[in-house]
């Protein structure tokens, strides 16, 4: 009897410890958006604009999705650019960079979406990881919490980025109401130097 007993109990943690590793495993197939990887969205700016965010003198992207109004707004003049979660190790050239100044990628979304309330929501920003390629120096180039900046060494820079996932960004913003996964998102701004708000270069 107790040789049984102690088969009953070996089996049904078995069965314990299975349907935990099944649930876990589950949480991407029951909600896959929010561990999708998304195809890459940015590319480089024309130069030529100087309208919708774009400025003449080069050093700029823009996104193959579009432009937004900022999150939460209706206006007809969109200026963040469209994103999606889970763009993985994405390359954007940037031309026509300067090398004696500092510029911003602004996040959008720290500003402009509600952060979670609870104290264990994710760290705020929508990209995971930012590299340089060429152009710019590892030691020039950070990734803050408000965006990214890097101070260009040559007038052509190479930057290869990962945002995070969906489910991931939303840890840190879990006071938005409606947490699509498959629309994408007013992410950014547009690159920018000498401006008030812009981010330091350095520490």
């Amino acid at each position: 009897m107790h040789s049984q007993y102690t088969s009953f109990c070996a089996l049904v943690a078995v069965l314990v410890v299975m349907l935990s590793l099944s649930s876990v495993s589950g949480l991407s197939s029951a909600f896959p958006s929010r561990f999708e990887r998304r195809p890459c969205s940015l590319v480089e700016a024309a130069a030529s604009k100087g309208v919708g965010g774009f400025r003449e003198g080069g050093c700029d992207v823009q996104s193959k999705l579009g432009t937004a109004p900022p999150y939460g707004l209706t206006s007809s003049d969109g200026n963040r650019l469209l994103m999606h979660a889970g763009e993985t190790n994405c390359t954007v050239t940037l031309t026509k960079c300067r090398t004696d100044l500092c510029y911003t990628i602004r996040d959008a979304t720290v500003t402009d979406m509600p952060l979670s309330l609870s104290p264990t929501g994710g760290k705020p920003g929508f990209f995971e990881r930012v590299d340089a390629v060429a152009g710019v120096r590892a030691s020039d180039l950070r990734l803050r919490e408000h965006g990214i900046t890097f101070a260009p060494s040559e007038t052509t820079v190479v930057l290869r980025y990962t945002t995070k996932l969906c489910g991931d960004f939303y840890l840190a913003h879990g006071g938005v109401s409606v947490q699509d996964c498959v629309q994408p998102i007013p992410a950014i701004m547009s690159v920018s130097s000498g401006m008030p708000t812009d981010l330091p270069c350095s520490d």
